[in-house]
């Protein structure tokens, strides 16, 4: 079911932003999430859309949890890494003068501190995975725990 057309009126903000919506909106409704986020906003406003990549690592165990939550989230039509393509889906929506940020947060080391909580964050949302994975057939419960202790 596509994402609801907002409840104001044409431009009717100076900025519409939109943060981490691949965690729960499929990819296939990008275009519609920006066509509206666009009829709201003033002629000459601001759109923003703010989201992740996908974890890299060198930790094989990471990296292998990382691959089994993509084919999770592929199976449900959702995207968790949308935020290298947010540039392509707002141009083929029609906007112009795109600017891109790309920001990386380094959990390895030497770990920020931003990095260190993102992957504290992101190893729990892991955990809590664990019977759904089991349940997608994709890794039992005690695989995806242990790779979880070696992440």
């Amino acid at each position: 079911m596509p994402c609801s057309v907002f409840a104001f009126v044409e431009g009717a903000f100076d900025l519409v932003m939109a943060r981490a919506t691949s965690a729960f909106m499929p990819s296939s409704h990008y275009p519609e999430l920006i066509a509206e986020m666009t009829r709201v906003a003033r002629l000459g406003g601001w759109i923003e859309l703010h989201d992740f990549g996908v974890v890299r690592s060198g930790s094989r165990a990471l990296t292998e949890l990382t691959e089994l939550f993509k084919n999770l989230m592929a199976a449900r039509g959702h995207y968790p890494g949308v935020g290298h393509y947010l540039a392509e889906l707002i141009a083929k929506a029609g906007l112009r003068a795109i600017r891109v940020k790309t920001v990386t947060v380094r959990s390895g080391f030497p770990p920020s501190r931003g990095g260190r909580m993102m992957l504290a964050d992101y190893l729990a949302l892991l955990e809590r995975l664990s019977p759904i994975m089991e349940r997608a057939g994709l890794a039992s419960q005690v695989r995806w725990q242990h790779l979880l202790e070696v992440a």
